[in-house]
């Protein structure tokens, strides 16, 4: 879609190659950036590849890639203010602030699964709320759901939350 209606656009090659394994893909709210989170086995890793998106033209033009470990489920999401990528693996919680470069190397780790309940408790998939809290499902139950209170704060004072 651009301002004068619908169009078909020709195939892009954009960046690193999608594998067909399990992630999640997210737009930020302003519409600046598409995120992917890549994983085909756990055994490698995954990737979380950035992009930044053309709202006008659909177009994709690749900024990075990098490649975490993880045994587990995964998720990622955008703050209400597109500033702020959370990226969460297993039991850990992590930011990653797009104004700065290094935060991609040296993840924030904002919070930790300490404890476990009896239907065991993991993050997993993250969806941002109408009210501008990040939920973040459980692997294993419905029984527990995690929240980041408060995501366009930097570091632990976007209080997360096990609910």
């Amino acid at each position: 879609m651009s301002p004068s209606g619908i169009s078909t656009l020709s195939y892009q090659n954009v960046g690193p190659r999608i594998t067909e394994g399990a992630g999640q893909a997210v737009f930020s709210p302003n519409g600046e950036y598409f995120a992917l989170l890549d994983a085909i086995t756990f055994s490698e890793g995954l990737y979380i590849k950035l992009y930044k998106f053309d709202r006008c033209t659909g177009e994709l033009e690749f900024i990075r890639m990098e490649n975490y470990p993880t045994s587990s489920f995964s998720g990622i999401s955008f703050s209400p203010n597109s500033r702020y990528l959370y990226y969460s693996e297993q039991k850990n919680l992590y930011q990653i602030d797009l104004q700065n470069p290094e935060s991609f190397i040296n993840l924030n780790l904002i919070d930790t699964i300490e404890s476990q309940t009896a239907w065991g408790s993991q993050y997993n998939l993250h969806q941002l709320g109408p009210d501008g809290r990040i939920y973040i499902s459980n692997a294993y139950s419905n029984f527990v759901m995690h929240r980041i209170n408060k995501p366009n704060e930097l570091g632990k004072a976007c209080l997360t939350q096990i609910k």
